[in-house]
């Protein structure tokens, strides 16, 4: 009786917590105004990390203009 209470309670709480029921759809106008946009990025204050960060950043990101700032 508890196999049964746990795998209905399993699959209930999977079918409950499903976030994505549609999909969006973006068009070309959406599109461009991404592409206005500009990218925050907000540093951690760990030193490593930030650093890794900013070269990650200047490294890959090309697709808009990005800025770095702090917390």
């Amino acid at each position: 009786m508890k196999k049964v209470v746990l795998l209905a309670f399993c699959i209930s709480s999977t079918i409950f917590s499903y976030s994505q029921f549609g999909t969006a759809t973006y068009d070309n106008k959406d599109f461009q105004s991404f592409l206005k946009t500009t990218t925050y990025v907000a540093m951690t204050g760990d030193s490593l990390y930030d650093a890794e960060l900013s070269k990650t950043m200047a490294k890959f990101w090309k697709i808009t203009p990005y800025k770095i700032v702090d917390q």
